[in-house]
């Protein structure tokens, strides 16, 4: 696969919105990834489940660990029999979305991958299991891997479209903050931690986190594109993500990232953010705290998550572009302040403030 490398955000975001996904098919997305790293002689590793770890380090500091996954939901196919192929359904969109559904199909080395129609859906032991018409019989086999067809993706000045912007939108954030390190000579300590299989259950955050890749210090910032609700609204900047539906996060990573953006703000009255408890879904922050990481959230409120519209179509997800630009400047600014822009450091501050009162309350 012959890749070719644009260095800004924009560019960035681009060249990974053009890549297929799904599920336990993320290589092309990876080779993309790498390809990046090595443009910008960032060095990179793959771990023994496919997951890709990049590290940029350039004098001491807190560690820091951007993370996003490399899969979008998608099909997986089975079997093939003439013009139809039955398949899993891999990922959370609601099952009766997907009838109706066009779909193009990927296998080997096939850029362009092959239209397709989702005929049907039955659940099996709680799997989605569907059966799809193809266009052109015999053009796949099983093994291939689905995505929605729905079109090439828009980046512009005002919005990001795309089928799958959950969650490469992460990735070229986690690329963008790492390439801006890199050419500026910034000092920080950053990992970029690019999984995989996120969508059927965190699968490879949790066998990263298990191995203790990471230093149990690391402060690892979940990045996701995360459903709009209230409170999180399109438009409005990127959100620092305090907690998810499942759990809340740690509070010094949170407070990290809350001190940067409001310094970001008092320089530039252009710069908003968000900071919300976004109960839409479960990110890998929850993975990574409940096995003691200081890990939060930066999520950017996303229109059609999943690609599920309310009258249960199938559309491109959406983003505010603003939102994403200003997420990558918040991380920039996060991972190259002081290390004592702390929650224990506020406490040392607060201790010194009460000093004169402790005497009169004793």
């Amino acid at each position: 696969m012959t890749v070719s490398v644009d260095t800004g955000p924009l560019d960035i975001l681009r060249r990974l919105l053009e890549q297929p996904t799904a599920p336990f098919h993320e290589v092309r997305v990876l080779t993309v990834i790498g390809a990046i790293l090595n443009h910008w002689g960032i060095p990179f590793r793959s771990d023994r489940h496919g997951n890709l770890i990049a590290r940029y380090q350039n004098g001491r500091g807190p560690r820091w660990a951007l993370m996003a996954h490399t899969d979008h939901p998608g099909v997986e196919i089975t079997g093939v029999r003439g013009g139809t192929a039955h398949g899993t359904f891999l990922g959370g969109v609601r099952p009766d979305s997907l009838p109706g559904a066009r779909v193009r199909l990927f296998c080997g080395d096939d850029a362009q991958g092959q239209p397709a129609t989702i005929t049907a859906t039955r659940m099996v032991g709680g799997e989605k299991r569907v059966t799809i018409a193809l266009e052109r019989p015999g053009s796949v086999s099983p093994g291939a891997f689905g995505t929605f067809d729905l079109g090439a993706p828009t980046v512009n000045e005002k919005t990001v479209a795309a089928i799958a912007v959950d969650d490469l939108i992460g990735c070229a954030t986690a690329l963008s903050v790492l390439a801006w390190l890199k050419s500026s000579g910034a000092r920080a300590r950053v990992w970029g931690v690019f999984t995989r299989a996120e969508e059927v259950g965190f699968a490879g955050a949790q066998l990263l986190a298990e191995a203790g890749t990471l230093p149990r210090d690391t402060l690892v910032v979940s990045l996701e594109a995360s459903k709009e609700m209230a409170g999180a609204r399109q438009g409005m900047g990127p959100v620092i993500r305090v907690g998810d539906r499942t759990s809340t996060f740690n509070g010094d990573a949170e407070y990290r990232l809350h001190g940067a953006a409001k310094k970001l703000a008092e320089a530039n009255s252009d710069f908003r953010f968000q900071r919300q408890l976004m109960s839409g879904g479960t990110c890998e922050a929850t993975v990574f705290a409940a096995l003691g990481y200081p890990a939060v959230g930066l999520a950017y409120p996303l229109v059609n998550y999943h690609n599920m519209i309310d009258d249960g179509g199938i559309a491109r997800e959406q983003v505010a572009t603003a939102d994403y630009l200003g997420g990558v400047d918040l991380l920039e600014t996060a991972v190259t302040a002081p290390a004592g822009d702390s929650l224990a450091g506020y406490y040392r501050r607060l201790t010194r403030a009460t000093a004169r009162y402790r005497k009169r309350l004793s």
